[in-house]
């Protein structure tokens, strides 16, 4: 009998894998609008995705804010959602310079076309947004023309995130009406660097387009929700920099979806006039962290995080071959008391940031080629 039971494991083990079944794909319908205006010709947009919407008929019969998606746009400084209502280029619940509201959103903007001092009609619109990217293109027909709009965050090339401009940029196109003109550098920017971030990472290729497109959403939902210092900030109703509704669901960074965003937060390096500047986070899971082989402009140097006893101590060693200045901001974890510090860093100034976050400010010191140096905070 056992040898029975070995020979139809055996048999079982190099037989062939059953056939997979067919699957029908996602149902739904192709809800896109065509985009016939040169200013799509002109630039890199790539396809649409497939959740996109089409609103028609009169705005009173049109589904409620409760039953349409809602589509973001944002660059860590500037936030605002569209598709909520009509027309569905609305701007809806903007916020900036930073992800954090204080009493409410700004109010509601948009625009309308008139005819003979009376609005147009606009008995077809629809919303989508290119593969990839967090921008947002509408459409609006009248009896006559297409009105297409695209709206964006941008993303100039060769800005820090932090000091992107917290704005909004939209832009304006007409067919059968006028030509389009040349358009701002900033849009080629843009649509640039969310094509290469979404381009990094972890790759999904269904055999159903939608569940691509499900997915990319997923990422770039969470890519144009994070702050411009690299905090996960929930932009409907709450804001603030906290990880909330997403963990549960979809947690990037393991797999390194968006490598240079989990190591911007993680690390908080940026190179100064000086020398370097950091504001490492340490995960509430996490007890240590390690980071060697740090590059900033000409600093270089290995940074160690670790936390005990309500204390963080944090200790950098610099590699560089000449001496550089160093500023070190410690961030409160999560429930801790307004932090303090100890010993020689009784110097260090707290300072509440705008999302909310309270860091230790130490003083800047020169770090010489070997030398360790570390900071305690107490909370």
């Amino acid at each position: 009998m056992r040898a029975w039971i070995v020979a139809g494991l055996l048999a079982a083990c190099t037989g062939q894998p059953p056939a997979e079944e067919a699957r029908e794909p996602w149902p739904g319908e192709d809800e896109r609008p065509a985009l016939d205006h040169p200013l799509f010709e002109a630039h890199d947009f790539g396809a649409l995705s497939l959740c996109a919407e089409h609103v028609s008929g009169p705005a009173d019969e049109r589904p409620d804010a409760a039953h349409r998606g809602p589509y973001g746009v944002g660059n860590g400084r500037f936030f605002a959602l569209f598709g909520l209502a009509d027309p569905v280029s609305r701007l809806h619940s903007a916020i900036g310079p930073v992800y954090r509201r204080s009493s409410r959103f700004f109010g509601d903007q948009w625009f309308e076309v008139e005819v003979d001092g009376e609005p147009a009609a606009t008995p077809d619109e629809w919303i989508a947004r290119p593969r990839g990217t967090s921008l947002v293109v509408t459409r609006a027909d009248t009896a006559d023309v297409s009105i297409y709009t695209v709206d964006l965050a941008p993303m100039p090339a060769g800005v820090a995130r932090q000091d992107v401009p917290p704005m909004l940029v939209r832009f304006l196109a007409v067919t059968s009406r006028s030509d389009a003109t040349t358009p701002d550098a900033w849009l080629d920017d843009t649509l640039a660097w969310w094509h290469d971030g979404s381009a990094k990472g972890v790759q999904l290729h269904a055999s159903d387009p939608r569940v691509d497109d499900l997915y990319d959403g997923m990422r770039t939902a969470i890519r144009v929700q994070t702050a411009a210092h690299g905090g996960v900030s929930p932009m409907s109703r709450y804001t603030g920099v906290w990880l909330g509704d997403y963990v549960a669901r979809f947690r990037p960074w393991e797999g390194g979806i968006v490598l240079d965003a989990m190591l911007s937060y993680l690390l908080g390096a940026t190179p100064t006039d000086e020398g370097l500047s950091l504001r490492p986070h340490l995960p509430d899971s996490l007890d240590r962290l390690d980071a060697d082989g740090l590059l900033a402009g000409g600093a270089t140097g290995s940074l160690s995080l670790s936390r005990c006893d309500r204390c963080t101590v944090a200790r950098f060693t610099s590699t560089a071959d000449v001496p550089f200045e160093l500023s070190v901001e410690l961030p409160l974890p999560a429930g801790g008391r307004p932090p303090s510090s100890s010993g020689d860093d009784s110097d260090a100034v707290v300072r509440p940031l705008p999302a909310g976050e309270w860091v230790l400010c130490f003083p800047a010191r020169t770090v010489a080629p070997g030398q360790t140096v570390s900071y305690r905070m107490r909370w």
